[in-house]
Parts: structure tokens; sequence; C-alpha cells
């Protein structure tokens, strides 16, 4: 009767045992699946990252080809020389008359 018992409770052991395998393995194949889950994420946001980049990159190309250096070089010297007129024009408009113009200003007005 001892033995009987003895062998159940070896059996029961090794039962345990099995078990205690069997839950060991399933987690390290869980964590693997998670891991490999976390990799595909990672690699689909990379993949995702690139293609925005590829678009972006492929959008500017677009742009930059639709503008030549020189057209922007020529826009730049024509804009100087309008703000430069501009000045000057204001210097004239703006500068004030000098004794001659004015002598000039008062023998028009008297003669009027």
């Amino acid at each position: 009767l001892k033995q009987k018992k003895r062998d159940k409770a070896k059996l029961a052991l090794r039962k345990k045992k099995y078990q205690m395998n069997l839950l060991e393995k399933a987690r390290g194949q869980l964590l693997n699946i998670e891991e490999l889950i976390e990799k595909v994420e990672e690699a689909q946001l990379q993949q995702d990252v690139l293609s925005a980049m590829q678009t972006g990159t492929d959008l500017l190309q677009q742009i930059n080809s639709e503008i030549s250096l020189e057209d922007a070089e020529q826009l730049m010297d024509d804009t100087a020389e309008a703000i430069a007129f501009q000045e000057e024009l204001n210097q004239i408009l703006g500068g004030q008359l000098n004794d001659i113009d004015e002598e000039d200003c008062l023998k028009e007005l008297a003669q009027l």
C-alpha cells in the first residue's frame, strides 16, 4: 500500500514537472511571438517613414525642376533694381527744394 502511494506521488511529480516544462516552453514561444510582432511593427514604421521621405523628395525634385537657378538669379537682380529705383524715386520726391529751385518757384508764383 505504501509503495502504491509512493508510485502515485512520483507520477504526480513527473506530471507536474512535465506541465511546468510545457508552461515554460509556451511562455518562451509567447515571448518570441511578441518580439516578432514588435519587429514587424518597427519595420512597418520604418517603411512608412521611408515612404514619406521618398514622397517628399520626389515633390521637392519636381518643384526644383520648375525653377532654374538662372531664373532665380534674374529675379533677384530685377528685384534689386526695382528696390534701387524706388529708393531713388523716394529721394527725389521726398527731397527738399534747394535755394535755386525755391527762387524759381517764387518768381513763377509772383508772375501768376
